[in-house]
């Protein structure tokens, strides 16, 4: 049934296309870090963790000196976080590797929520802060803090933060005080549905967007729902960028 399925695709596409199309490169998510999938019990200085794939340290962050990345549910007050779990630093950073996230990042977007302390941002090396919230704007390392979505409540900080660098971000940490985060985004830019990433979506990405829904596998250039996975609801999608 699976392989009809495919061959009737097959035969979409090749009576859609003829050339390639004129799709623009787009953000497209790579990876995604909640927290809700680590212990809850806290990581202490110098020590490592894992969520969602992405693998984090524990650092001085631009603090004096620290205690711990505590991993505990979130305050009521925290109405951005969407999942059990959220990073509280205590005068510590949470530096990520972004060698393992999928491809090259060149933008990361997270919540956060400041309960009366400061918080730090370092990107390629560079460090900004400890300062009471993240300006919108601001140069570092090469990147912009392009928007911070921030609101206050009863003297609380809760923002929304993006942060865009066209060469691309190498290394990321963020820390704070009294502070809580979650939900880190990370995306590379590239066409949507240019699986085997020549630079254009055309007939040639047909067999390997097949290859990924017949194995299981995944291409986040494939991934047209973000759902993290390839399977039938991204065929539509591919069929329309093809033709598009």
């Amino acid at each position: 049934m699976f392989k009809n399925s495919t061959l009737t695709f097959t035969l979409m596409v090749a009576a859609l296309l003829m050339s390639a199309t004129s799709a623009k490169a787009q953000f497209i998510q790579t990876a995604e870090v909640n927290f809700d999938d680590i212990p809850a019990g806290g990581i202490p200085l110098g020590g490592f963790f894992t969520s969602g794939g992405v693998d984090m340290s524990v650092v001085l962050g631009g603090f004096g000196g620290g205690i711990g990345v505590m991993i505990e549910n979130p305050a009521p007050t925290f109405v951005t976080a969407s999942f059990p779990h959220v990073a509280t630093p205590n005068n510590v950073g949470i530096k990520f590797d972004l060698n393992t996230v999928p491809d090259d990042t060149y933008m990361i977007t997270f919540d956060y929520l400041n309960r009366g302390g400061d918080v730090t941002m370092e990107a390629n090396g560079l460090l900004m802060g400890p300062i009471p919230d993240y300006p919108a704007a601001a140069a570092i390392g090469g990147t912009n803090v392009v928007s911070n979505s921030m609101t206050l409540a009863n003297g609380d900080i809760r923002g929304s933060v993006r942060v865009e660098s066209a060469a691309g971000i190498m290394d990321f940490m963020v820390g704070g005080q009294e502070t809580q985060f979650d939900n880190f985004r990370f995306f590379t830019v590239g066409l949507l549905g240019d699986v085997n990433c020549d630079g254009e979506v055309n007939l040639l990405d047909v067999d390997p967007f097949i290859d990924l829904l017949t194995t299981g596998g995944y291409n986040p250039k494939a991934d047209f729902n973000g759902d993290g996975q390839v399977n039938l609801l991204d065929v539509q999608p591919f069929v329309d960028a093809l033709s598009g």
